[in-house]
């Protein structure tokens, strides 16, 4: 059964001390996509047995730390995995007597109405995300390739049926840019209330996409479309009416809310996005083990067959991220979202798996970042010198009534 959307906002309030273990399962894939970032790096895949090996040492781990576990099982396509199954079993049985939140990442081509009940059976599985590249035909199979574009929206229509909520992906470059600003809309129709656009990264096959990268200025007007298509859905949250929401809880979700833009509290912890959490609460395990930074960024920190989670996390590379304010170069030196810890949580140098496809250098400025602080500092600084000014009298205010 459905939840109400009230309950789902309570189930998300509890993952305020999340982290993710996104555990990339199999190589394979019944596509080619031409933005994947898969560059045939992995040539072994671990049994069922070292999978879910690998999985107890995470699930042990974010116990210990008290964290609230999400595991997002992806691939190449998971779907094509025998162990699926048995993961997402040893989940559940996991999820009877703790908390953990599962999903499964997939292209969607492979999924019937029969999968589709499969995958409703288990209470764990928090949601399918199902790719999408354009909202027609053509465009989403100039990069997925012919039919996949009907097959993936019949797989939206069987886990809907079935009760299982959908995300879609939608990876946006200036060959499907025109339909991303339609995106919302068109999840609409589908049913769907939430989505995930994310900027191509120059890595893998979508390396030869490179010169398809928006500019800051395209980026910047679309995720301003987005965000207020989000704002509209918080607005209407709880109501009747099928709204959607755009995820802004990312790395890549740009600095887009400045100057008269920043007139609140709920504006600066809301319109700006997160920063990055690689070696804060996010690692991606691939299938023969091997643990990488950032899935969008293949820097390898260690390998879970014969590690520790404990040993891996405390990778000098990790540490490094842990403080990448203080190591970030070119503009970020003097921009407020990196420098000023009352704002920087919402980008701190953006998004470093696309500074490191670009100029193999997660340090580097976010190359799609359209924030000036030459000429916009100055103006951000004293909105948030005014609204915590605000802030701290109203809280002064009612502790002496």
């Amino acid at each position: 059964m459905r939840e109400s959307r009230r309950l789902r906002v309570q189930k998300f309030d509890r993952m305020v001390r999340s982290f993710t273990f996104q555990y990339q399962i199999t190589e394979k894939c019944n596509l080619r996509c031409k933005h994947c970032y898969e560059d045939g790096a992995i040539t072994y895949e671990s049994t069922t047995e070292e999978l879910i090996a690998m999985l107890d040492k995470f699930l042990q781990i974010a116990e210990k730390w008290k964290h609230f576990p999400i595991v997002p099982l992806s691939g190449g396509e998971p779907l094509v995995s025998p162990s699926l199954w048995p993961l997402l079993d040893h989940l559940e049985a996991y999820g009877k007597t703790r908390e953990v939140m599962a999903s499964v990442l997939s292209n969607g081509t492979l999924i019937d109405r029969k999968l589709a009940e499969r995958l409703s059976s288990y209470n764990v599985l928090e949601f399918v995300q199902i790719s999408l590249d354009g909202v027609t035909p053509e465009t989403h199979e100039r990069i997925r390739g012919k039919d996949t574009f009907k097959k993936s929206l019949e797989a939206v229509s069987h886990l809907e049926d079935a009760g299982v909520y959908v995300h879609i992906h939608f990876v946006v470059h200036k060959q499907n840019l025109e339909e991303a600003f339609q995106l919302t809309d068109f999840a609409k129709e589908l049913g769907v209330d939430n989505i995930l656009v994310t900027r191509l990264v120059p890595f893998g096959r979508g390396k030869e996409m490179e010169d398809l990268m928006l500019t800051p200025e395209e980026v910047k007007k679309l995720y301003v479309k987005l965000g207020e298509d989000t704002d509209y859905a918080i607005a209407h949250w709880d109501t009747d009416e099928l709204t959607v929401f755009a995820n802004r809880l990312r790395c890549d979700w740009p600095v887009i809310c400045t100057g008269e833009c920043l007139s609140s509290m709920s504006d600066v912890y809301n319109k700006n996005g997160a920063h990055c959490q690689v070696g804060r609460s996010y690692i991606a395990v691939m299938s023969d083990g091997t643990c990488y930074a950032c899935r969008r960024m293949p820097v390898v920190v260690g390998n879970l067959l014969n590690q520790s989670f404990e040993e891996m996390w405390n990778h000098p590379f990790l540490w490094k991220m842990r403080k990448k304010y203080a190591l970030m170069k070119g503009k970020c030196q003097k921009c407020p979202f990196n420098t000023d810890s009352r704002i920087n949580f919402s980008c701190m140098g953006g998004a470093s798996c696309i500074a490191y496809g670009q100029y193999g250098d997660p340090f580097m400025p976010d190359p799609q970042c359209s924030f000036d602080p030459e000429t916009e500092a100055e103006d951000v600084i004293m909105g948030v010198d005014k609204i915590f000014e605000e802030y701290k009298k109203g809280v002064a205010e009612i502790g002496n009534p």
